[in-house]
Formats: structure tokens, sequence, C-alpha cells
């Protein structure tokens, strides 16, 4: 088993989505996690969402969940 991340990790992470620009359409305020933004990232933008979402949710799973 693997030590659980850092806030520093989580944040980082995070903050890395900033600079991912979001595709043209009416996207304001839909997460960039949602199909119809992800979908139109490029593989290396969908990478870092990936990473985020998984370290975040390490970051927050608790002892005993799955």
């Amino acid at each position: 088993m693997h030590p659980s991340p850092t806030k520093e990790e989580v944040v980082s992470a995070l903050e890395a989505l900033k600079d991912i620009p979001r595709p043209e359409g009416d996207n304001e305020g839909d997460p960039i996690n949602s199909p119809g933004v992800y979908n139109s990232l490029t593989p290396e933008n969908q990478e870092c969402v990936d990473h985020a979402e998984e370290i975040t949710s390490e970051y927050l799973r608790k002892p005993g969940d799955e």
C-alpha cells in the first residue's frame, strides 16, 4: 500500500487544471471532467484531469473506503 497524497500534491494537481483551455461551445460552469468538456480535451489534458481526480479521491478517502 502506498502513502496517501499530501495536501500540497492535491493542490498542485488541481492548480494544473486552471491552465487547460476549455473547448469552444456552451460549457461555462460545466466540470472539466464532464463528458462535454473532457471528451474535447487533448489526451495530455485528459491525463492531467484523470490525475487530479485520482489524487483528490485518494486524499479524501477514509479508512475502509474502497
